[in-house]
């Protein structure tokens, strides 16, 4: 997959997928985005 690095949305989407993609991130990544308050 590939990503816009230079479009700020896609900067954000790509590293957040990147990061779930990553087993040591995945559950403490998880968790903070379900405490966001959105």
């Amino acid at each position: 997959k590939r990503y816009d690095a230079g479009n700020k949305l896609d900067y954000l989407r790509a590293t957040v997928e990147l990061a779930l993609e990553r087993e040591e991130f995945r559950e403490p990544f998880t968790a903070y985005l379900k405490n966001l308050k959105l």
